[in-house]
């Protein structure tokens, strides 16, 4: 089965880079036309930070996400998972720092996950993925994510 890491987003961008993103954008938004893709918006729990990180980590996820407004992610989906083959991993993506780059942080909540597992194996990409918020108790969040869905 091919990868299915996906690429999530870019933060922390220079003035000089902003040309770059500008055309990046640009580009990006033609590929869309070209795909006949449709933006969608979604907001999804991610579940068990508190199984995978320990306090100090989820604090700086928090604190980032308070500064920032939000911390960027990759997703991965993890079809060999035993308890759920729809299972899709959220993993950090800190351009400016490395402290989370890498890290899987979550993952995302059911039943949300299946619909999107279905949407990525259709061909859907995801756009971008921002975890913009994170509870200290539980340890789960909320994910704000644009998908691509793939034209008929």
């Amino acid at each position: 089965m091919a990868s299915m890491n996906l690429f999530i987003g870019v933060a922390g961008i220079s003035r000089q880079k902003s040309s770059s993103i500008q055309l990046l954008i640009i580009m990006s938004k033609k590929l869309q036309k070209a795909n006949g893709g449709k933006i969608v918006s979604l907001a999804m729990t991610v579940r068990g930070m508190r199984y995978r990180l320990d306090d100090n980590l989820i604090s700086q996820i928090s604190a980032r996400i308070e500064d920032e407004g939000s911390v960027l992610c990759v997703l991965e989906p993890e079809p060999e998972n035993e308890v759920d083959p729809n299972a899709i991993k959220v993993i950090g993506l800190d351009p400016e720092h490395d402290i989370f780059t890498g890290l899987h942080i979550a993952y995302l909540g059911r039943p949300g996950n299946g619909s999107l597992a279905k949407l990525l194996r259709a061909g859907g990409r995801v756009k971008s993925a921002r975890l913009i918020s994170v509870d200290m108790e539980t340890g789960d969040g909320e994910l704000d994510l644009q998908i691509v869905k793939p034209s008929k």
